[in-house]
């Protein structure tokens, strides 16, 4: 198999060992089960990450990691039936994978492939400092941080990330939300997993979001980055290069619409203020509960045919709720703990119905 095909495969594998430690895996099993069946060189390149995650468990656990402050997390192992552990006991393997380090854990996972001529398994891999490992931004905060490699990345609210950096590439994941990169320039790609696709660079501005419903939006402000995208089957991915201010989005089928060119204002949600034509208030509030742990809610059913054009801060809710009912002369009804709803007034003498 040449490098090509080899990177490819180890992507692809990857991809798929990050997709079964979702929460929601069982959503991706039946396509998971497919590929893994189609072909010999898929399973032992799954193994292969199997066992390098395995590995850095045992990394983990080392009395040598004791005390260093990075955080374990206990996940399901979603374990396709007929993979085997290399003679240990299915079930002790299994609850041991549960207490892994998952910052040591993706870095060894996708770290440099041991099949590379001259490579030894394990032994090339740079696990970057534990702060880097993940990065996440909390509910309502916008957060810009510098990586080691000199790039920049700026997390929208309740957004994570994973790092792994070695010698080879520079490899981010994208579980949750939306992230602006700004990626130094060397001669490393700098490649981002979100969803079933990969986005590549060397030096450049691009966004990505990860919505709820497995929707990926690509947006490329300076430069240029190659999106590639599969669609579960053994057929070679779907790639599209992207020129500045242009931008694409795939879901698990592949690509969903054609590269369209982007406004400027939806490049702004850096600073927290989104500038909207005519955009459904529904939508409006939709985008404002990302920055929220108590959802605003509408209460009158006429105001969802209401549209709103202007800027606005839609990192502050409180605030937005305040301005949308003086622009439309509604009322806020903060009695419950768990929402705020915008509702019609009701005028003196008025029938509420």
């Amino acid at each position: 198999m040449i490098d090509r095909q080899r990177q490819h495969l180890r992507d692809e594998a990857a991809m798929w060992f990050a997709r079964m430690m979702r929460p929601d895996a069982e959503r991706y099993r039946h396509e998971f089960e497919i590929w893994l069946q189609a072909d010999e060189t898929h399973r032992e390149s799954y193994k292969r990450i199997q066992r390098r995650y395995e590995v850095s468990g045992v990394l983990a656990r080392s009395p040598t990691r004791a005390g260093s402050g990075v955080a374990t997390f206990k996940r399901r192992w979603l374990m396709p039936a007929g993979l085997g552990l290399g003679g240990v006991a299915a079930g002790v393997a299994a609850a041991a994978l549960m207490l892994l380090t998952l910052s040591w854990a993706i870095t060894t996972v996708f770290g440099p492939d041991s099949t590379r001529p001259g490579s030894q398994e394990f032994a090339s891999v740079a696990p970057v400092p534990a702060t880097e490992t993940q990065i996440a931004s909390p509910i309502g905060e916008i957060r810009t941080l510098s990586l080691s490699d000199g790039s920049k990345v700026t997390l929208d609210t309740a957004s994570r990330l994973l790092l792994a950096f070695d010698g080879h590439d520079r490899r981010v994941v994208l579980s949750r939300g939306r992230a602006r990169f700004d990626v130094a320039h060397e001669d490393r790609p700098f490649v981002v997993v979100a969803g079933n696709g990969t986005i590549t660079a060397h030096g450049t501005i691009f966004d990505v979001d990860l919505r709820d419903h497995g929707q990926v939006q690509v947006a490329l402000l300076r430069g240029a980055v190659e999106v590639k995208v599969g669609d579960g089957s053994n057929n070679e991915p779907a790639v599209r290069r992207l020129r500045l201010d242009q931008k694409v989005a795939f879901d698990p089928t592949g690509f969903v619409v054609p590269i369209r060119p982007i406004r400027a204002a939806a490049t702004d949600w850096p600073s927290g203020i989104v500038d909207v034509d005519s955009m459904p208030l529904p939508s409006l509030l939709r985008e404002a509960d990302r920055y929220t742990s108590t959802p605003i809610v509408i209460g009158t059913p006429e105001l969802n045919a209401l549209t709103v054009s202007g800027r606005f801060r839609i990192d502050r809710p409180q605030l937005l709720v305040h301005n949308l009912a003086d622009l439309f002369d509604l009322n806020v009804d903060r009695s419950r703990p768990d929402r705020i709803i915008l509702e019609k007034k009701i005028r003196v003498g008025e029938n509420p119905s």
